[in-house]
């Protein structure tokens, strides 16, 4: 409401900075008017009070090129002025001052103002075209909202990071220069880069401050964070390829711990041991990191993955942490133990064509021959398939060690998270209307422990993988997730419905080869058969599933709603939602439609024989 948002302009000191400068440009544009045409009819005018148009057109016009001098300086200093300044306040309060001189040359040209002082806002207050500076901006890092929140911190290794600043800064190279981070950052693909560590190393502590070991004697609580950052154009080349050669830091893959994050966790973990204190790991990342060795260390209480808090989300980490919020997050990602072995890392990487043509902008490409089989739906329905016994889901290739197992492949399933508080979920009915495209689930939520909390429900469809689909070509997901939704806040022992209605597009599939209402090729299908309906994490409606068809898995046979479809259906889905008859499009996208045979692209009818080659 209009209401609202003006309190909240007026509570807000910057906003209300930025309306007095208004005023006075508004006020300086007046002083301009008044005084120059006084200035004019002094100089100029006749005993009638007339001036010659020529001469007043003349000092207009000798007074506007003045005035574009203010104006220029004030568009060439004022955003590189703001970039150093850093915090929207500082920005804003120099804005002030040049806005003033600039209010002032407005008499003569006003627009000098209000370039100068636009310019100063819009730095200040962030804008697309510019990188977030970290503890450099208006955000609150960590160490501000570990003290904003009441915690008492370790200042003195707060000092020794700052002191090794020079030494994990990085310079990135964009399309406005060359810009300086404080921060750990992703490595460009767009030349191959790979993944140098900036983690300070234990010598270099010690260089720092002799006695930094000694300054955590007072303090029970360890946490250690580790960063993986990631932006436009900046990826981790998997495996050992993407990592900087020049370092021996024990580290097989740039999104895997290097030996100078080992060593602090063991020092952390060494320093809790002393005091009976706990040790928490943050993963400050924007993409999955192998964790495993971190699952594996009973040295490390709790893992907290935080993703890219952003201005204020550390407000949000350190109410976590004390209590304040019980977590209710889920991972969106697979956490798998080596991410080089997943489909789509095995031909990926900075890959040129071997007749690249140098008139041509564009010489390298990337063949998407994994398809659908990423993330979940490749862990989890290879996974099935080797509970099933099909595809040769347990050939070794693509595993960590011999035959394929999902128990060594993955750390975390998608949909993983945890809780002060324990909840059960239990889905009690699914009603699936074609006629609506709509699939609508009830699940009872129940808080199963002593704390009170907020649960994400999870609707997930197995669907049939026939005969039909093997001969042609189809490829589908065992598990799809359907749709998500969270409770309220839920009390120990209270329960809550939660209802679902869910798109039936997520669980068709698409086939190549049949028929259309367009009289071509191409339509989203249906299978006959068997569909079913269940919660949890991706892992945990998996086993549910099989376990209803009878399977000898850790799943909850009971907790699965089914629904069944007794031929296949290709009209559901023949038009989109704005009546458009779907078919194959964009054939010549496809690498072998020019060189026939490139390609072979992954098919759970046959993991083995299907799978990528290493590039």
């Amino acid at each position: 409401p209009i209401g609202e948002q003006a309190k909240i302009c007026l509570h807000d000191r910057y906003w209300v900075i930025m309306m007095v400068f208004f005023f006075l440009y508004q006020f300086g544009g007046m002083i301009k008017n008044v005084s120059q045409n006084y200035f004019c009819t002094a100089m100029f005018a006749d005993s009638m009070g007339n001036y010659t148009v020529a001469y007043g057109g003349q000092l207009q016009g000798t007074l506007a090129i003045i005035g574009a001098i203010p104006t220029a300086i004030g568009m060439v200093i004022a955003l590189p002025l703001a970039n150093i300044l850093g915090s929207k306040g500082k920005a804003i309060l120099s804005g002030a001052i040049l806005a003033v001189i600039g209010g002032v040359i407005g008499m003569i040209n006003p627009h000098s103002f209000i370039v100068v002082t636009i310019s100063f806002v819009i730095k200040a207050l962030g804008s697309s075209l510019t990188p977030a500076m970290g503890t450099q901006a208006d955000t609150v890092d960590f160490v501000q909202a570990l003290s904003a929140r009441g915690f008492s911190y370790n200042t003195a290794l707060e000092q020794i990071y700052a002191d090794l600043l020079p030494t994990y800064q990085t310079e990135v190279q964009s399309w406005g220069g060359t810009i300086t981070y404080d921060t750990i950052t992703a490595p460009a693909n767009s030349d191959g880069s790979v993944f140098t560590s900036k983690e300070p190393s234990q010598s270099a502590m010690d260089s720092a401050n002799p006695s930094w070991m000694e300054t955590m004697n007072d303090y029970n609580v360890m946490i250690v964070t580790i960063a993986r950052a990631g932006s436009e154009n900046a990826n981790y080349t998997p495996g050992q390829a993407g990592v900087d050669p020049a370092q021996s830091l024990g580290q097989t893959d740039p999104l895997g711990l290097s030996d100078d994050e080992r060593q602090l966790i063991a020092s952390a973990i060494g320093q809790k041991e002393k005091n009976g204190g706990k040790v928490i790991v943050l993963l400050n990342n924007a993409s999955a990191m192998e964790v495993q060795e971190l699952q594996d260390n009973e040295g490390i209480d709790a893992m907290l993955q935080i993703g890219l808090p952003g201005g204020y989300g550390f407000y949000g980490v350190c109410d976590i942490l004390d209590g304040t919020v019980n977590p209710s997050g889920h991972l969106s990602d697979t956490y798998a133990v080596k991410n080089e072995l997943s489909p789509a890392a095995q031909n990926y990487g900075f890959l040129m064509w071997a007749n690249a043509q140098p008139d041509i902008n564009i010489n390298s490409a990337i063949v998407e021959a994994e398809g659908i089989y990423t993330g979940y739906k490749y862990y989890e329905t290879r996974y099935a398939d080797t509970v099933l016994g099909q595809g040769n889901a347990d050939s070794d290739v693509g595993s960590v060690s011999g035959a394929w197992n999902y128990d060594s492949e993955v750390t975390y399933p998608f949909g993983y998270g945890l809780s002060y508080t324990t909840f059960e979920q239990k889905i009690d009915s699914v009603n699936v209307d074609l006629a609506s495209k709509t699939a609508t689930a009830t699940v009872t939520v129940t808080n199963t422990g002593d704390v009170a909390g907020k649960d994400a429900v999870q609707l997930y469809v197995f669907v049939p993988y026939t005969d039909y689909d093997k001969e042609h070509g189809v490829e589908k997901s065992a598990i799809q997730l359907l749709d998500f939704a969270k409770t309220g806040e839920i009390a120990p022992g209270a329960s809550e419905t939660v209802t679902i209605t869910a798109d039936l597009t997520y669980m068709a599939s698409w086939d190549s080869t049949a028929s259309n209402a367009a009289g071509t090729t191409g339509n989203y299908i249906l299978d006959d058969g068997t569909y079913f309906f269940t919660v949890g994490n991706a892992h945990e409606a998996v086993n549910n599933v099989l376990a209803a068809q009878g399977a000898e898995t850790e799943g909850d046979a009971a907790n699965v709603q089914t629904w069944e479809l007794s031929a296949m259906d290709t009209t559901t889905f023949a038009q989109t939602k704005n009546g458009t008859n779907v078919e194959n499009q964009l054939a010549d996208m496809d690498v072998n439609y020019w060189l026939p045979g490139t390609a072979t692209y992954l098919s759970r009818a046959d993991w083995a024989g299907t799978w990528i080659p290493a590039t």
